[in-house]
């Protein structure tokens, strides 16, 4: 009488085609993932910065604070993301401020690498 199913060797055949397959797949759908959440920080970032140069531009030129400042803050739709928000008011010449913001983050806790958005503007001062 012939036993049903598989032999040793046919077992460890299946199996190792199938760690290949999850081996290809997995990463794939892990990456897409990352891209996914790269792109959602990418905006967010990008809203803070303008949020933040709008209110820049809204402050009159003579009451703009010249210098450099650094804050925390978080992702406006994601609460555990964090953003380091850099800001810069330069004093170019008589007549031009220059404004720069920039967003840093680093998307994951494993990862160190760091992205940022920045926007740049300038501002005429009037009056003198």
């Amino acid at each position: 009488m012939k036993e049903s199913g598989f032999s040793f060797i046919e077992t460890i055949i299946a199996c190792t085609i199938l760690c290949t397959v999850i081996g290809f797949v997995v990463p794939i759908f892990r990456s897409e993932a990352f891209n996914e959440t790269k792109v959602r920080f990418h905006e967010d970032a990008r809203e803070i910065a303008q949020n933040k140069m709008e209110h820049i531009l809204a402050i009159p030129a003579s009451k703009l604070r010249h210098g450099y400042q650094v804050e925390k803050v978080h992702s406006p739709n994601q609460t555990k993301q964090e953003f380091r928000l850099h800001t810069w008011v330069k004093q170019e010449s008589d007549h031009l401020i220059e404004l720069e913001v920039k967003v840093e983050w680093i998307p994951t806790s494993t990862n160190s690498k760091k992205y940022d958005y920045t926007l740049h503007s300038y501002r005429l001062v009037k009056g003198l």
